[in-house]
Order: C-alpha cells, then structure tokens, then sequence
C-alpha cells in the first residue's frame, strides 16, 4: 500500500486505509458516494476502532521535546496521533458526508465498532456503515509497559 499524503498517517491509519480499499473493492463499493449530491445518495458513515491511535508518531515527538524544545514538537502531532485519525482519513479519502466516530475500547475496539456500525444501519441513521478497527501499538515504552505488567 502507498502511504496516504506522502506519509502523514502514523501506523494505524495507514492499516484502516489499506483495509477499506481492500474491502470497498471486494463489495464493489470502490467509489461509494457521499452526501454531496441528491438526496437519493445514501448516507455513508465510518465507525473506527482502535485501542490508542498513533503512538509511533507520539513516541517520536516526546523525544524531540526535551532535545530541541518545545517550538519543534511537529504541529501535525495531534491530527496524525489522536484516535480518530483513521475514522478522518476514510471520511476524506471517500469524500463520504455521514458520521464519522472511533470507538477507543482498548482490544475489542473493532469488534465495538462493526456492532456499532449495525446499530446505524439498524436504526436508519445510516445506509452503510464503513466499520473495523487497526492498530499498532507495540511501540518501544507500550511494550515496556506490558513487560513489566506482573501480577
């Protein structure tokens, strides 16, 4: 898969994009429309799961603090680091205008989010839900946390 935008996404993302292309071609939903046009359009929603977001991208800017000070910390830290990063991208890369949501329920995240999809569909609140989860979180201190996680 190319990096969306030249490498903007931190890991997560990149894994929720490559996903959706994925499995928009293999419906035959390659090119689902938005909400821009008719109201014949359906509504198309994204619900994302993942346990923490982008914490490659948050590891790497924690060490640039205190080596060369706050003024150059990336100011893309936040869009690229925050969870719902990955719900953003596939609202933007699909041009799609319904509700985009990221449900942050540690591991089960994206089983949370596919149920949550089913609700929206159930309820007509949308007509199709665009639902999973990614994540990459096995970064250097997460790891060290769970090593030293005993009981």
């Amino acid at each position: 898969m190319a990096v969306p935008q030249g490498g903007a996404h931190d890991r997560p993302t990149q894994m929720a994009v490559a996903a959706a292309d994925w499995d928009l071609a293999d419906a035959g939903l390659s090119r689902i429309p938005g909400r821009a046009g008719p109201a014949s359009l359906p509504t198309v929603a994204v619900v994302s799961g993942t346990s923490t977001g982008g914490l490659t991208t948050l590891e790497v800017q924690a060490e640039v603090l205190p080596r060369a000070g706050d003024r150059q910390v990336s100011p893309h830290l936040v869009p690229v680091a925050i969870p719902d990063a990955g719900a953003a991208a596939l609202s933007v890369r699909y041009r799609l205008r319904g509700r985009a949501s990221t449900i942050t329920t540690a591991y089960a995240a994206g089983t949370d989010a596919g149920a949550v999809g089913a609700r929206l569909v159930a309820s007509c609140a949308a007509d199709v839900v665009l639902a999973g989860g990614s994540d990459a979180s096995l970064t250097p201190t997460l790891t060290a946390g769970f090593t030293t996680l005993r009981p």
